[in-house]
């Protein structure tokens, strides 16, 4: 019996779906720093 594949495997496969998570993941890892240095701001004000 052939494995199935996960979704994450087949978004990493197509390497149009691939950039376009990146692209998205990018973003919010950006977002979360963002965030971060805001909360830090903040926490020393």
């Amino acid at each position: 019996m052939k494995k199935m594949k996960s979704t994450f495997e087949r978004v990493m496969s197509d390497l149009k779906q691939k950039m376009a998570f990146e692209k998205e993941y990018a973003e919010f890892l950006q977002s979360e720093i963002q965030l971060e240095v805001e909360r830090k701001k903040i926490e020393n004000d």
